[in-house]
């Protein structure tokens, strides 16, 4: 019995998705999800300063940016140090989006690096605010 009882968990267990597939699958937590700067683990810079002052780059010519949000996504299963237009700004924990609200619609260059040392660096345009669904009634 004992024996039936551990493979039935152990197949539940495997089951379950490996990772969350997007933020809204966390309770949010208010200290690191509000703000000019959402979903950082740890900021190294003031917020809504950096954000003010923040500008972005020359546009090549035939692109164009909308909106006011810069999403960085965190897709791996390690915490991320975070650089946007050469200056380090903060972590991201594994699986979740960072998001930088209210910066010049444009094109910025982003860096993430892993703890192993390994870099990318990428141009990511601001995008719109995803529209909020509404409550279900109850």
């Amino acid at each position: 019995m004992r024996l039936i009882t551990t493979l039935a968990l152990a197949g539940a267990l495997l089951a379950a998705p490996a990772y969350a597939s997007n933020t809204k699958t966390f309770p949010a937590n208010p200290y690191y999800s509000t703000g000019s700067m959402e979903n950082f683990r740890e900021l190294y810079v003031d917020p809504d300063k950096f954000v003010a002052g923040l500008e972005p780059l020359p546009a090549a010519e035939g692109e164009a940016a909308v909106g006011t949000q810069l999403r960085i996504m965190n897709d791996t299963i390690g915490t991320l140090e975070v650089t946007v237009n050469g200056v380090e700004v903060g972590r991201l924990t594994p699986m979740i989006e960072g998001v930088l609200n209210n910066v010049k619609p444009g094109h910025y260059e982003v860096t993430i690096q892993m703890p192993n040392g390994m870099r990318t660096t990428y141009r990511l345009s601001t995008t719109a605010a995803p529209a909020v669904e509404p409550a279900a009634a109850e």
